[in-house]
C-alpha cells in the first residue's frame, strides 16, 4: 500500500470517509496534513441517521481545515438497516453492538471508491480502528482483501489506535471534540448510547 510520504510527493486528490465522529475527524487532519488540502476531498453520506449533527459538523470541520466537502445521500441503505431493526439504540446500553449496521463498511467504502474514481483520486482514507473489528467489515484483514480487488489505496492510518490515543491526537490537531466532532446516536449528545459512553471514556482516559 502507498504510505503517506509517497501521497504527499505525489500531490494526488484523497478522498477521506467522514462521519462527523472522532476517529474519522482525526483521519481527516492526517490527510490534510500530508497532502494539500484543496487535494483532499471529504464525503459524509447522509443514510437518514438520527444524528443530524454528523452531516452539519462534517461540512464545519472542512471549512476549518480547507478541504473539500461533499454530502452523498444514501437513503436506501438506511431504510434497509431500518427495516432490518439494524442499528436501533435505545439510551442505557454501553453495548457497541447494539448500534451495528452489518454491511456498512462494505457500502460506504463501495461508494467512497466510485467517488475516487469520478474524480480521479488515488485513495480512499476511513476512520476504523482497533475496537471495531468485532464487526466483520471492520478489520485489517477485510480491508487487505478490498485492496487486492481494486487499484484505488485504502487507507486506515488508525487501525492500531485506541480512542485515548485518538483523542490525544485530536488536540494535537487543534480539533476540539466537544465542538468540533459528534459521537452520538441518537440526536446529538444524549450521554447514553454506546457512541456517547465511549468518547467520553476516550476523553477521561488520557
Amino acid at each position: 500500500m502507498l504510505g503517506l510520504g509517497r501521497l504527499a510527493r505525489k500531490r494526488n486528490k484523497a478522498v477521506v470517509l467522514l462521519s462527523g465522529g472522532m476517529d474519522s475527524a482525526l483521519a481527516l487532519a492526517m490527510t490534510c496534513k500530508a497532502v494539500n488540502p484543496q487535494c483532499v476531498h471529504a464525503i459524509t453520506f447522509d443514510y437518514g441517521q438520527l444524528n443530524r449533527e454528523e452531516l452539519t459538523r462534517s461540512e464545519a470541520l472542512c471549512a476549518k481545515l480547507g478541504c473539500h466537502w461533499s454530502q452523498v445521500p444514501l437513503e436506501a441503505f438506511g431504510l434497509m438497516a431500518a427495516r432490518a431493526g439494524c442499528g436501533t439504540v435505545r439510551g442505557g446500553t454501553n453495548d457497541p453492538h447494539a448500534s451495528m449496521l452489518p454491511h456498512k463498511n462494505m457500502v460506504f467504502v463501495s461508494m467512497g471508491l466510485a467517488f475516487a474514481e469520478s474524480i480521479g483520486a488515488e485513495s480512499v482514507t476511513l476512520g476504523v480502528i482497533s475496537t471495531d473489528c468485532f464487526m466483520w467489515d471492520a478489520g485489517k484483514g477485510y480491508f487487505d482483501t478490498l485492496q487486492r480487488l481494486t487499484a484505488i489505496e485504502i487507507r486506515t492510518p488508525l487501525i492500531t489506535m485506541s480512542k485515548a490515543d485518538i483523542a490525544r491526537a485530536l488536540e494535537q490537531e487543534g480539533i476540539v471534540i466537544e465542538s468540533d466532532t459528534t459521537s452520538c446516536y441518537l440526536h446529538g449528545g444524549c450521554g447514553e448510547c454506546p457512541a456517547c459512553f465511549v468518547a467520553a471514556q476516550a476523553r477521561d482516559g488520557w
